[in-house]
């Protein structure tokens, strides 16, 4: 294989790995389950990813100015974006395996509980809808306090410290009005 073939294949593979990377990120942002599971991999697949486009670009550029300055150009995007998608691997909250996959009766619906918070924890507690593609997460709240999760039927029972807070769940996995007791309700705030 040519050169210039092996630049073009590392441009097209490297573009492909930044823009997995790329979408599993934004994936998250917008709810898609497929995205936070498979391609939520900011520097494991975008880091080489454009290393391997800026790679590829230097072999494609005929003269050695624009070889430097396409590597230089390279190296300080590529870094750049490393240095973003770290960032965002150390703060960003870890997949809470206790209270986490559990379904309701149906299977139609999934738990998925995130703690984060660099101080005390904080839990995200997110309601997946399952059974369409792409399937898709809605966020219930978070709390300070996170004791315990069941379902009641189509409701989510969240245990905290000042007693079970019940939120009605939809078909589609959005939750409705939390009812308990006032205290418990008010530890569940919007994300």
């Amino acid at each position: 294989m040519s050169p210039r073939r092996t630049a073009l294949l590392l441009v097209v593979v490297g573009a492909v790995l930044f823009a997995v990377g790329t979408v599993g990120w934004a994936g998250d942002n917008v709810g898609l389950v497929l995205s936070y599971r498979w391609m939520d991999h900011p520097l494991l697949l975008g880091g080489p990813g454009l290393a391997l486009v800026a790679s590829g670009c230097v072999v494609l550029v005929r003269t050695t100015l624009r070889r430097v300055l396409a590597a230089l150009a390279g190296t300080v995007v590529t870094l750049a974006w490393c240095g973003l998608a770290a960032t965002y691997v150390v703060f960003s909250p870890g997949v809470d395996d206790e209270y986490s996959y559990r379904s309701v009766e149906d299977g139609s619906l999934r738990t998925m509980v995130l703690i984060g918070g660099i101080v005390d924890p904080i839990w995200e507690v997110r309601v997946e809808q399952r059974g369409r593609w792409p399937n898709h997460w809605h966020s219930v709240g978070c709390t300070a306090s996170l004791e315990g999760l069941a379902w009641r039927g189509r409701d989510l029972v969240l245990d905290t410290e000042t007693g079970d807070v019940v939120v009605p769940i939809d078909a589609e996995g959005r939750a409705g009005r939390p009812s308990g007791p006032p205290a418990g309700v008010a530890l569940l705030h919007a994300c």
